[in-house]
This record gives structure tokens, C-alpha cells and sequence, in this order.
């Protein structure tokens, strides 16, 4: 979840970088639910029902695609729309995620798979999300700050 603010939404840089994370988090098969501070702040009554709803029509896709599939049952996987290249790319997003596109497999430190559920990821950064590995939005939250690019000054 991420709060949208005239104080971190202002410049047309700013909505456009949301916007497009919308649109890679809905490539991705998540479902982007927008609210405003306002609405977090003043109706959280309103946020709340409305991520219940989001999650009960989410668990209402995965048990009718249940009942449709006579093999184990899984949350559904997205079906690349073209043919998908064999390599990885990582894409840290300014002070965001890092989004993880392509065919990998995510292992704890004891080597067990983490199963991601899809193709494309998006990994915690800011290391305050309640999902880790994966994002939540909590960066936002925590003013997380962090380049696109690689920090100039820091040794690899």
C-alpha cells in the first residue's frame, strides 16, 4: 500500500514515477489499490474495507481457478504475453523497491526457495516491510531515500 500526498506527489517526476511503478506492479500481477493520505489518515475504516474486499475477491479467483485445475492448487501465474528472455534484470527504483524481472529463483540463507509466485518481484530496500523479502510500500511510509542509480562514493 503506498499513500499518495500532495507533499511526496507535487512535481510531475514524482506522479509520473507512480504511475509507472503502477503499471510495472500490474504487469507483475499485483493489484494496485491508490489511496490518499486523507483516506489513511481520516477514513482508515474506508482503506480497510477496501483491502478486504481486494483480498476476498484475490482468494475467490485462486479458489475458483481450484476448482477449474485438476493439478496442485496454486495462486494463478501470470502467462508472459511474449516470449520472455532467459536472463534476469534487477531495476532499483528511486527510493523504492527493487524490482526483479525474469526467470530466478529467490533462496533463504539456508538455501530454501522462497517461492515468489511470479515472474516479476518487487524486494524490500528500506528493510521495514512486514512481507520481506518483498515490498509492502513501508518505504514510503519511512521516508526510505535511495537512488535509481548506483551511489557514487561507495566501493563495490
Amino acid at each position: 500500500m503506498e499513500a499518495d500526498s500532495f507533499g511526496w506527489h507535487s512535481s510531475p517526476s514524482a506522479l509520473n514515477d507512480d504511475r509507472e511503478r503502477d503499471v510495472e506492479l500490474t504487469l507483475a500481477g499485483y493489484r494496485v489499490l491508490r489511496f490518499t493520505y486523507e483516506h489513511v489518515t481520516e477514513r482508515p475504516r474506508y482503506v480497510v474495507n477496501a483491502i478486504r474486499a481486494a483480498q476476498v475477491a484475490f482468494r475467490s479467483r485462486i479458489a475458483q481457478s481450484r476448482r477449474n485445475s485438476a493439478a496442485p492448487a496454486r495462486a494463478p501465474q501470470r502467462v508472459p504475453r511474449s516470449p520472455m528472455p532467459d536472463d534476469v534484470t534487477i531495476t532499483p527504483y528511486r527510493d523504492g523497491p527493487l524490482l526483479v524481472r525474469g526467470p530466478f529463483r529467490l533462496l533463504d540463507q539456508q538455501g530454501r526457495e522462497i517461492d515468489a509466485g511470479r515472474e516479476t518481484v518487487a524486494l524490500c530496500r528500506c528493510g521495514k516491510s512486514r512481507l520481506r523479502p518483498f515490498c509492502d510500500g513501508t518505504h514510503k511510509l519511512v521516508r526510505f531515500k535511495a537512488p535509481s542509480a548506483a551511489e557514487v562514493g561507495r566501493e563495490i
